[in-house]
């Protein structure tokens, strides 16, 4: 066991070293969103500079109210602060510019965590974020992350799991296309 720990211990560290590495080997900056963070290489950086667009996340309050008012489809991403898939989520797929432009123009997205302190309104209730979440669900286990869309007209749609930025614009453009139908 003793020749075994240090073995354990340096293969730690190469876990911990490749987890963090990038394509171009050097680490910019970690930019956060609403508790979350990402990694991104000065490459990713500059291509975000470049496109000028910014996602703005919501927390529910403010994005449910401003929903009432646009008649927009609301995104919700509800995730946690200790699930991989959700910070994956965050890096891989809400980083790509055609999402970010795409979620601009035609949804109002909410970040929910659900885990987190707060108090949450939906019309004349006050809940808190589990209650809000089986709210949203109607009490199925969904896992993390999951994108719930509602429609103005209030009906609502789950998407349970991770979804990279070529499938996820294919859900949105689908979103998109059952609202339109539905007006």
């Amino acid at each position: 066991m003793k020749v075994f720990a240090p073995l354990l211990l340096l293969g730690s560290f190469a876990l911990l070293f490749s987890c963090t590495s990038q394509k171009s080997g050097e680490l910019s900056k970690v930019s956060k969103t609403n508790g979350t963070s990402a990694l991104t290489s000065n490459s990713d950086e500059n291509e975000k500079k470049s496109n000028n667009a910014e996602l703005k996340w919501y927390n529910w309050n403010e994005g449910y109210a401003l929903s009432q008012k646009s008649k927009k489809i609301v995104l919700v991403d509800l995730y946690t602060s200790w699930c991989g898939w959700c910070k994956r989520m965050d890096h891989d797929t809400y980083t790509n510019p055609e999402i970010i432009k795409y979620i601009n123009a035609n949804f109002i997205p909410i970040k929910l965590n659900p885990e987190a302190e707060g108090t949450y309104t939906v019309d004349n209730l006050s809940v808190s974020g589990a209650q809000l979440m089986g709210m949203l669900t109607n009490n199925q286990n969904t896992g993390y992350p999951t994108i719930i869309f509602i429609y103005p007209t209030r009906n609502i749609e789950l998407y349970p799991g991770y979804q990279d930025a070529a499938g996820f614009k294919t859900t949105l453009a689908s979103i998109v296309e059952k609202s339109n139908t539905k007006k």
